[in-house]
């Protein structure tokens, strides 16, 4: 029987798979063998010390991002060889966390509420049904929200219905990463043979194909090629067709063609109920008390509510006590943009904004009240309230000591323009986007 860490690298195997040639792939992170995690590090094999040292100095960092994307934490990686001296059996050490794919990302696991109720219907539709009314489907939301897992749930029912189907997931960066090894190679038409003919295709992150000329072209011949055989097309973005940039308008143009649907950010209690589902899969201990903090402190992104839960399944494991407010503020802090001195959030945060609003940084921290220097205060004070933990008088230390009430109002002033106008909700979403790619 597969044990969890086996799965936990197979998945992370496939990413790595999106990172580098399949040459590299088959030579050497296949020799990988994955032994023990204790809840930081995960200690890896390879046969001799040679393999030891090329895996170190060439795909270190990337197989580090990629346990780390399946984890929802950061971890480290300790390579041995065989040769070395190390007794591998010190080192297993094998607390559970996720479950392969398969058994997660399905549609009885995800936790439904209002604000993703329309987009999950849309999704069982199209499993059920793939290449009738809703081609293609075009699926957005802001980072962490449950796209990839609607799109992972709409390949396993697919898949299930339909044995002999061939359904392609793949991000945009494996998409475009795969066409310029075919180039490279000149195996061209492999490659679109290999996409043509999909009955489903999955590709997730599609904003980053803006501004890749080459990618762009293939896909659109792609595209057109499935569409016309009525194969189902599935796409995921952190934005709508219409806002990401650069992208070809006929590309827009087909992606506006079927249905587009959003995921907004959870209600309290559907974040609540995602805390405790989650805390219940990976059997950890939690009181409401916990679980209720958990959700007031991570409004807007239900992944890095499983990184919490899995250094919490970590500190169970270690520590062998059930997790309290205390340790979850630590685990949220390690997560967390936090993890960035705060002055140096707040610099860019407020740097963006000045950008977006055309004002001077120094303007937005005073108490200036001339209209769009306020406006760009509240919008800054919304930021930090969402990205950080720290409280309401702390945020306002940083915009010439407002008082607690000043900052509560700003804050609340933004959420209420924000529920009532989609356009500036999208406008601060962006905004908060930029600042956490920087």
């Amino acid at each position: 029987m597969i044990s969890q860490i086996e799965t936990i690298w197979q998945s992370a195997f496939e990413k790595i798979g999106e990172k580098i040639s399949e040459q590299a792939l088959n030579i050497w992170i296949s020799k990988v063998k994955p032994i023990s995690f204790d809840g930081q590090t995960f200690v890896l094999q390879v046969p001799t010390s040679f393999y030891r040292d090329v895996v170190l100095k060439q795909f270190n960092d990337k197989i580090v991002s990629s346990l780390s994307e399946i984890m929802g934490f950061e971890v480290d990686i300790e390579v041995i060889s065989e040769e070395d001296d190390k007794t591998v059996k010190e080192k297993i050490k094998e607390p559970i966390f996720r479950p392969n794919d398969s058994e997660f990302f399905t549609f009885d696991n995800f936790m439904v509420g209002e604000s993703n109720k329309y987009a999950y219907n849309i999704c069982r539709a199209v499993a059920e049904n793939p290449g009738t009314a809703y081609n293609p489907l075009f699926l957005h939301g802001s980072t962490g929200l449950g796209k990839t897992h609607l799109l992972k749930a709409i390949k396993y029912q697919i898949e299930k219905n339909n044995p002999n189907y061939k359904c392609i997931y793949i991000s945009s960066e494996g998409f475009t990463n795969e066409l310029i090894e075919s180039i490279r190679n000149k195996t061209t038409q492999e490659f679109k043979n290999k996409y043509r003919n999909a009955d489903v295709l999955l590709i997730d992150d599609i904003q980053f194909f803006a501004g890749k000329d080459s990618t762009q072209e293939e896909f659109f011949h792609t595209y057109n090629y499935l569409k016309d055989g009525n194969k189902q097309i599935i796409l995921a973005s952190d934005r709508p067709p219409k806002d990401i940039h650069p992208l070809e308008d006929r590309l827009i143009g087909r992606f506006e063609s079927g249905i587009i649907t959003s995921i907004e950010s959870p209600e309290l209690e559907l974040r609540v109920a995602i805390v405790k589902n989650k805390a219940m899969y990976y059997n950890v201990a939690i009181s409401d008390e916990v679980a209720y903090f958990i959700a007031e402190t991570i409004k807007n992104n239900i992944r890095k509510i499983e990184g919490v839960i899995n250094k919490m399944k970590a500190d169970q494991f270690i520590k062998g006590s059930a997790p309290t407010i205390a340790s979850v503020k630590s685990n949220i802090k390690d997560i967390s943009e936090e993890n960035e001195p705060l002055p140096v959030l707040v610099d860019k945060i407020i740097l963006e904004v000045s950008r977006n609003y055309d004002v001077k940084p120094e303007d937005i921290r005073s108490r200036k009240r001339q209209m769009n220097i306020k406006n760009a205060r509240h919008v800054s004070l919304y930021i930090l309230r969402e990205l950080t933990s720290i409280s309401l008088d702390d945020i306002g230390m940083f915009f010439s000591n407002l008082d607690h009430s000043s900052v509560h109002h700003a804050i609340n002033k933004v959420a209420d323009r924000m529920a009532s106008d989609n356009s500036f909700k999208i406008h601060v979403e962006e905004i908060i986007r930029n600042v956490r790619e920087k």
